[in-house]
């Protein structure tokens, strides 16, 4: 079933439930959405479907870009969120993985949090295989601080395992379980 807006979600579920569940949440449009999709399947599945809907849509290969994504995504994406039915694909698995995208995400929250970037609408970040890519110690912070606000995240993980050991530290995976609703679908 697809989340609820304003809801934080952390699913632990197999890659193939994950990306069912995100697509189901994706065409359940319900406002607009920056996801992080490594592989491009998300934005395979449902790109056409919500174009067909009237949306907004961008797709950015992480790969390609230069530099500090942060000051990439402030060019090139920073006003797309100003309109209504929106969603950001974010692809490009080697970047994404290598360079803890999480970590600039962060950034972006803080941008929205802090005043200096406007939604229109409800904003979804919705992260596929988070149990890989999660980075950035501020992460979990942000997370605790976008309940109740005009952002929410989805956050996709086979285990907390990898979070636990290899990306935060059993503190901060605990803040982020306590700013999230947890679905486990094994």
């Amino acid at each position: 079933m697809p989340a609820k807006s304003y809801e934080n979600i952390l699913l632990i579920a197999d890659p193939i439930e994950s990306e069912k569940y995100l697509a189901q949440s994706l065409l359940s449009k319900n406002g607009s959405y920056l996801v992080i999709d490594p592989e491009g399947i998300l934005e395979g599945q449902t790109s056409e479907k919500l174009k067909q809907e009237g949306y907004h849509v961008y797709i950015c290969n992480v790969d390609d870009t230069k530099g500090f994504f942060y000051d990439y995504f402030r060019y090139y994406y920073y006003n797309i969120f100003h309109d209504e039915k929106t969603v950001l694909y974010l692809t490009g698995s080697d970047k994404i993985r290598n360079e803890k995208l999480i970590a600039e995400i962060t950034l972006i929250l803080d941008d929205i949090l802090n005043g200096k970037m406007d939604l229109s609408q409800h904003l979804t970040l919705m992260v596929n295989d988070f149990g890989h890519l999660a980075g950035g110690i501020n992460f979990p912070h942000k997370l605790s601080r976008i309940k109740g606000t005009q952002v929410s995240a989805i956050l996709c993980t086979e285990s907390l395992l990898p979070l636990q050991t290899e990306h935060y530290n059993p503190m901060l995976t605990d803040e982020i379980l306590d700013s999230c609703n947890v679905i486990t679908e094994k």
